[in-house]
């Protein structure tokens, strides 16, 4: 014979592990889509450093350069947070519904995870803003003509 205490603990230690596992998961999607960022980045100046050197032969500074580069991943920032933070929460309703009506987890009440919300939000960009900064110096280490001459 138990006692409500003991399955009470019982069901506060699953919630634990259940949560923990839940948040190694989305941390590890997290990893994954901020590399898919840096990628991206990456490989679009990669691709396009001879047009860069051109862009910059005929005039554009690097400061231009750097507002440039900080605005693509703002693009790509902002694309991103629409996707994840607007539609996941569109979706994410629906699903503590569903989780509601059929009794999973003992879900019964649904509070929208605004500081998850906005730390995403200011990951991201701090993350956009380092990576603008380091691509941007990685392209000015080459002189103009050697970006528009060896380009891949």
């Amino acid at each position: 014979l138990r006692t409500w205490k003991e399955d009470y603990e019982l069901w506060k230690s699953s919630q634990t592990v259940i949560g923990a596992a839940c948040y190694i998961f989305l941390g590890i999607l997290a990893v994954i889509s901020v590399l898919n960022l840096v990628n991206t980045m990456i490989n679009s100046v990669r691709v396009r450093k001879k047009e860069l050197g051109m862009i910059q032969a005929i005039g554009m500074s690097d400061s231009q350069l750097m507002k440039m580069l900080q605005l693509e991943g703002l693009f790509y920032t902002m694309g991103t947070l629409f996707i994840s933070v607007g539609l996941g929460s569109l979706a994410g309703y629906p699903v503590f519904l569903y989780a509601k009506n059929q009794g999973l987890f003992e879900i019964s009440a649904y509070h929208y995870p605004v500081k998850v919300a906005v730390i995403l939000a200011v990951a991201l960009l701090l993350v956009q803003l380092l990576l603008a900064a380091g691509i941007s110096r990685s392209v000015r280490k080459d002189s103009i003509i050697e970006r528009i001459r060896f380009s891949d």
